[in-house]
């Protein structure tokens, strides 16, 4: 019902982007901000939800990061455009938001407890220069 009422009002004040914006925001509140509650209030009862929020606000923020690192390497860099540009501005958004990422979360435990269960999944468990670069 939210979804419906915010697109059309939503609709009429910005056409297609404000239907646009409507879904993220009721996805937003109904299925982040409102479910994760309802879980942490009947199934992980003891654990507080605002330390999940802030988990999420870190992982946001970290991205946005990547996200504006890559777009600035992106104008700064690449100055030619068809195919040679494409697959230069791929590149760079290929790399930069993985090291960014590397270099933020490879001292979190999450990503310690990951990384080993990721490098058997894709058969490098035993590769030993993979295993000292990323753990």
């Amino acid at each position: 019902a939210a979804n419906l009422i915010l697109n059309y009002v939503l609709g009429k004040l910005f056409g297609l982007y404000g239907i646009i914006a409507a879904t993220l925001i009721s996805l937003f509140i109904c299925n982040f901000l409102w479910g994760s509650t309802i879980i942490f209030k009947h199934y992980f009862v003891g654990i507080g939800v605002r330390e999940y929020y802030m988990l999420h606000l870190m992982y946001a923020a970290v991205t946005a990061l990547a996200c504006a690192a890559s777009f600035l390497l992106c104008e700064l860099l690449v100055h030619t455009g068809g195919v040679a540009g494409l697959l230069m501005r791929f590149a760079i958004c290929l790399v930069v938001p993985n090291v960014i990422y590397l270099l933020i979360y490879r001292h979190t435990e999450i990503y310690h407890r990951a990384m080993p269960w990721l490098l058997h999944i894709f058969g490098l468990d035993n590769n030993r220069l993979v295993r000292h670069v990323l753990l």
